[in-house]
């Protein structure tokens, strides 16, 4: 994560915005490959113990006597392992958050979705996703991952023109085609996993905005293609999962 963090903006920069949308992969791959084998692991902390470790020469004078070190005696009672308590009550703590996290963000979703399809005035099907017209809306957006949807505020028409309606849409539905929505669902897991540490919750951040642009530099790709130049989608509103 921290990698893609740093490099983000001088790859988009370089290369554009896609590029430095598809640096995220590299966090997922990182937790999908298989840890460094054991023995790798004890080979390369080797030195760095030896390098640690002393050696006490103890020189007895003569006519000295050698004097053993002593050893404290052994308490009564067995002396308490604190080491597997802490270690299982944070693990215990790791998951109650991991799960509540997304436990919450999915009972979130779904009341969202809800109100949206509740307060739907107009559906119309286009290139096999859901097109409906919602007082919920705060603007344009796209949810859904089985049935997919685009959901407009009902007075759009009104407050944009047609051009800037075209662009909305296609944004939209460009979030279905490219996956946007699942990889949304899969980035939320990997925060979920991480919840307790600052730069997982920055770089959710910084991927969900290389997302938007990634996908405004696919759009406007298209239309110039078309077209010509024209001005970015600046009416959408980032996806929701």
């Amino acid at each position: 994560m921290g990698l893609a963090l740093l490099i983000r903006c001088p790859v988009r920069e370089a290369f554009g915005p896609q590029i430095a949308y598809a640096l995220w992969a590299l966090p997922l791959l990182r937790l999908l490959l298989p840890p460094l084998p054991a023995g790798l692991r004890q080979a390369a902390a080797t030195p760095l113990s030896q390098a640690s470790e002393t050696i006490t020469i103890m020189v007895v004078g003569q006519g000295a006597t050698a004097v053993a070190p002593a050893v404290a005696p052994l308490a009564d009672g067995a002396p308490i392992a604190w080491g597997p308590i802490v270690g299982g009550s944070l693990a215990l703590l790791w998951g109650v958050g991991a799960l509540g996290f997304l436990l919450w963000h999915l009972t979130s979703h779904t009341r969202f979705c809800r109100r949206l399809l509740g307060t739907a005035a107009h559906v119309e099907e286009m290139r096999g996703v859901r097109v409906i017209a919602s007082d919920a809306a705060p603007g344009p957006l796209a949810f859904g991952v089985l049935r997919r949807y685009v959901a407009f505020p009902l007075d759009f028409a009104d407050r944009y023109d047609a051009d800037e309606r075209e662009l909305a849409l296609e944004h939209e539905i460009g979030h279905h085609q490219r996956g946007d929505l699942i990889a949304n669902w899969i980035a939320l897991a990997v925060l979920a996993l991480h919840w307790f540490n600052p730069v997982a919750w920055r770089a959710f951040r910084a991927f969900r905005a290389d997302q938007e642009l990634a996908n405004d530099a696919r759009v406007l790709a298209g239309r110039r293609r078309t077209a010509g130049p024209c001005p970015p989608p600046a009416t959408c509103t980032p996806s929701t999962i």
